[in-house]
């Protein structure tokens, strides 16, 4: 039997510590889950917190934000190579965890500007192939935008685990276009931040959404088609051309 074991990053005596939330099955998804361990999380692990988000909802949300996830690129790899690959081990191999807002702010990576010109990037979350996936609490309140924050880093890190290659060439705002392709097939996301790499990836997206050529392809034909650029501004001129 298949197990995911899900933490949360908390602070003890001002370090962050990865505790864990919860263990759970995984050989019955999508239908249903079973707990094999709940964490012993202290209360005042929550401050203010508690009444939002429990143990059993927060386990449900990651499994939700899984299994979209896993309808998404089942799409996406149909009748390729890849095909064979997508399940639930490997979406939930990666190392998950969330965290409390007080110790995401000791462990948050600070986002490279990609221009000059850029505006500072506030993560609510980040993906890295070494150490997995991080979820930030504090501005992830609602289910839907923990479950959409979920689809959005398993994005980058399916994008990474498949198509490695294309992923180490593309620029941060091709990467982040590919992850906000992925969550927004299921959760439409609000305006993003002007002059950042999100902004300039939500624009490029909409603008090819709008191109008749493009949205009536299937997911698989449009990913495939994005794979292609390595740099947001060649799909920026390639998007004029399209009918």
């Amino acid at each position: 039997m298949s197990s995911k074991t899900i933490d949360i990053i908390v602070l003890e005596e001002e370090q962050p510590q990865r505790v864990l939330l919860s263990e759970v099955t995984l050989n019955l998804l999508p239908e249903r889950f079973n707990f094999l361990m709940k964490g012993k999380i202290r209360h005042t692990f929550w401050p203010k917190m508690r009444t939002i988000h429990t143990c059993t909802s927060l386990t449900q949300n990651y499994l939700s934000g899984i299994n979209n996830i896993y309808k998404t690129f089942i799409k996406i790899v149909t009748g390729t190579d890849y095909e064979d690959k997508i399940n639930y081990d490997l979406i939930t191999s990666i190392p998950f965890a969330y965290a409390t807002p007080k110790a995401y702010q000791k462990i948050k990576p600070i986002p490279l500007k990609e221009k000059e010109t850029d505006k500072e990037v506030v993560p609510v979350g980040h993906f890295e192939a070494k150490n997995g996936i991080v979820l930030s609490l504090e501005n992830n309140i609602t289910p839907e935008s923990i479950i959409g924050s979920i689809i959005h880093e398993h994005g980058h890190y399916l994008h990474y685990s498949l198509w490695k290659e294309e992923y180490q060439k593309c620029d941060v705002t091709m990467r982040e276009l590919m992850a906000i392709f992925v969550q927004e097939k299921y959760y439409p996301i609000g305006a993003y931040k002007e002059k950042t790499p999100h902004h300039r990836a939500q624009e490029l997206l909409h603008r090819l959404e709008n191109k008749e050529s493009y949205a009536r392809s299937d997911s698989a034909s449009q990913w495939n088609f994005l794979l292609q650029f390595m740099n947001h501004q060649e799909l920026n001129e390639h998007i004029d051309k399209l009918l």
